[in-house]
């Protein structure tokens, strides 16, 4: 009996463990800078996770932020300083800390499950494991006081939470993995990797409704008058 509860505490254990898991994620193959190409982010934040929406949705609305947010289903969440031996635009697991390790398992990330086939590692639909993690990049740590964003589009993809042995899921900012959905990859200047930096885009103002629909009722009495002449 004994042995029994032990092996039955020890795979309880196991299985506890295993939900637990840490992204492993740099960039420092070339760096970030802002959308000017030669200025290296040297602080803001950086979110890491995916999206329920399609990547044209997301260039569509790329200014809308609130939007974005309420598609977005963020696993692994970093503020502060961006920086990597020192040197600004850069970030890699020590800059990330703690912030990198993140719960899998049935843990529900903004209402979506992380991983819905527990017990096994069968790929399934309307989870977050074996979806592409992308990376959302701030100029500023508040959502709504960001002026510039980079979306990135990743091949990587989240682990599944069943995975031996180990469940973490890795990312890096290789050119090559990566599509620019806000932003640019491998444009900007070296700022230190020996590499073209990937550059952030700015964000556009969205014009308030009151003020379009006075635009809009601006035009129309303008042709209106137009054609009168």
């Amino acid at each position: 009996m004994k042995k029994t509860l032990l092996a039955l505490g020890f795979l309880a254990a196991s299985l506890c463990s295993a939900s637990a898991a840490t992204l492993l994620a740099d960039n420092v193959s070339n760096g970030l800078t802002l959308a000017n190409g030669t200025t290296a982010l040297a602080n803001g934040r950086i979110r890491f996770g995916t999206f329920v929406i399609t990547n044209t949705d997301i260039i569509n609305n790329k200014n809308d932020l609130t939007y974005l947010n309420n598609n977005f289903r963020e696993v692994v969440n970093y503020s502060g300083a961006i920086s990597a031996s020192s040197t600004s635009g850069f970030f890699d697991n020590t800059t990330l800390g703690a912030s990198a390790t993140y719960a899998g398992g049935s843990t529900t990330y903004g209402g979506t499950t992380y991983d819905l086939s527990s017990g096994a590692t069968t790929n399934v639909a309307n989870d977050i494991a074996g979806s592409n993690i992308y990376m959302w990049v701030l100029d500023n740590a508040v959502l709504n006081s960001a002026t510039q964003q980079g979306i990135f589009a990743s091949t990587y993809v989240w682990a599944d939470s069943d995975v031996i042995p180990s469940n973490d899921s890795a990312f890096d900012m290789t050119p090559s993995a990566l599509t620019a959905l806000v932003g640019a990859v491998g444009t900007g200047s070296d700022i230190g990797a020996g590499a073209g930096a990937h550059r952030l885009g700015t964000i556009a103002a969205i014009p308030e409704p009151s003020r379009a629909l006075l635009m809009f009722l601006g035009l129309g009495g303008f042709f209106f008058r137009r054609r009168r002449a």
